[in-house]
C-alpha cells in the first residue's frame, strides 16, 4: 500500500463507520402530521410534506412490517389519497404490479409534494388507541429506512394521555401526555423512518404510568390504558417483580442498548398479543388482566417475551429478517431464532423475577 493511497482508504473507512441514521440527519426531513382526534371513530388523517426533485417520482406504502414477518401492511384501509403542490393537484397512478407503489410526475420548479390520505379501521373502543406509524405514512421508493429522516407531529384526542419512547421536541404538555377539552399537537424530535416505525404511541382516556427503579438510567415504564379506570389498579407488589425482570434481563445479556424502555399495555377485550420494538413494546391483553391470577401470569409472559425481543430481534436480528426497508421481502429461515429463542429465554427469566412460580 502506497502512502498516496492511504488517505483515500481512510476516507472510505470513515464513511463506512458513520451510522446511516447520522447520514439521515443531513437529508431534508419528511414532515408528517397525524391527526388522531377522530381515533375513537376509527378515522386517522395523515399529511406529509415530502422533499422532491422535478421528474418521475415513486412513493411506497410500507408492506413488510417488522415483527409481523410478512407483507401485512394494511393498504386496504387507506382512502382519499391526494398528491398536490402549491395547492394544485398532481395526477398519480398505482403501479400495475406492485400495489404498494404510487407513481407521479413532479412538475418543473417543484421541490416539495403534499401527500395526504385517511386511514380507516373500525374502532373497537372509544377510549384508547395505538398509533402505528407504518399505517400512516408513505416514503420514497428505493430508499433505505435508515436514510429517510422524519419530523412527526401527532394531534391527540381531547382529554387523552399518551406514552411513547419517542422524545418530544421541547417540553410535552405534561410528563407523559396531554389533557383538557381540546386536541393538542405534540411534535417529536427528528428521527429516521426506521426509528419512527419502531416507536408506536399509546393513547387513552384512562391512563396510568408505572415507573420502575425511579431515577435509574435508562428509565423503564409500564404504561397502561384501558376502557375503565378500575382496570388500571396495579398491585404495588408487581412493581418489584417487574424491576426484578429488568435486573434479570441485564444479568442474562450483560448489556443494555436502549435510551429508555416503555411497555405500552392495552387492557381491553378486543384482541390480544404483542409486537416488539427496540425501546418499547405494543402489549395487548384482556381488561381484567391485573385483577386475576391467570391474567397476571399471561401479562408476565407477554411483557417478558416482548422485552427480550429488544435484544433478540431488534438489537440483533437474524439474517434474512434484517431488510433495508419495508418493501423488500423478509426471509424467515431463522425465524425460530427470532421467536423460538425469545420464548425460551422468557420462560427462564419470568420465574427468576418472581413473576410466575417455578411450577408455572
Amino acid at each position: 500500500m502506497s502512502a498516496r493511497s492511504l488517505p483515500r482508504i481512510l476516507a472510505v473507512a470513515v464513511w463506512l463507520l458513520i451510522p446511516a441514521i447520522a447520514r439521515a440527519q443531513q437529508a431534508a426531513p419528511i414532515h408528517l402530521s397525524v391527526d388522531a382526534s377522530e381515533a375513537s371513530r376509527g378515522i386517522w388523517h395523515s399529511h406529509e410534506t415530502v422533499p422532491v426533485s422535478p421528474g418521475a417520482f415513486t412513493f411506497v406504502y410500507p408492506k413488510w412490517i417488522p415483527g409481523a414477518h410478512g407483507p401485512t401492511g394494511p393498504l386496504n384501509n387507506v382512502v382519499s389519497l391526494k398528491v398536490s403542490s402549491g395547492g394544485k393537484e398532481i395526477d398519480w397512478r398505482r403501479d400495475d404490479v406492485d400495489m404498494f407503489a404510487i407513481h407521479c410526475d413532479v412538475p418543473a420548479g417543484v421541490s416539495e409534494l403534499e401527500i395526504s390520505f385517511d386511514f380507516v379501521a373500525p374502532a373497537q373502543t372509544h377510549s384508547l388507541a395505538m398509533v402505528t406509524w407504518n399505517q400512516l405514512l408513505v416514503y420514497p421508493a428505493g430508499k433505505a429506512s435508515d436514510d429517510v429522516p422524519f419530523l412527526a407531529t401527532l394531534m391527540a384526542p381531547p382529554g387523552w394521555t399518551f406514552a411513547t419512547s419517542l422524545a418530544a421536541d421541547g417540553p410535552p404538555p405534561s410528563a407523559h401526555g396531554v389533557g383538557g377539552d381540546q386536541p393538542v399537537a405534540v411534535k417529536f424530535q427528528q428521527v429516521s423512518l426506521t426509528t419512527l416505525v419502531d416507536s408506536p404511541v399509546l393513547m387513552g382516556q384512562y391512563f396510568q404510568s408505572v415507573a420502575l427503579h425511579p431515577g435509574q438510567t435508562p428509565a423503564h415504564f409500564i404504561d397502561l390504558v384501558s376502557d375503565s379506570k378500575a382496570a388500571l389498579d396495579f398491585d404495588p407488589k408487581m412493581v418489584g417483580q417487574y424491576e426484578n425482570l429488568v435486573e434479570q434481563a441485564w444479568a442474562l445479556f450483560g448489556c443494555h442498548h436502549y435510551d429508555t424502555y416503555h411497555w405500552l399495555v392495552t387492557l381491553n377485550n378486543h384482541g390480544g398479543g404483542g409486537l416488539e420494538h427496540h425501546q418499547s413494546s405494543d402489549d395487548r391483553i384482556e381488561e381484567n388482566a391485573l385483577s386475576t391470577d391467570g391474567g397476571k401470569r399471561r401479562l408476565a409472559n407477554l411483557l417478558s417475551h416482548e422485552y427480550i425481543h429488544s435484544w433478540n430481534g431488534k438489537y440483533r436480528r437474524p439474517i434474512g429478517l434484517a431488510t433495508p426497508n419495508y418493501q423488500e421481502p423478509m426471509k424467515g429461515e431463522l425465524l425460530w431464532v427470532y421467536e423460538g429463542l425469545t420464548e425460551y429465554l422468557s420462560q427462564i427469566i419470568c420465574p427468576r423475577a418472581g413473576l410466575v412460580s417455578a411450577e408455572d
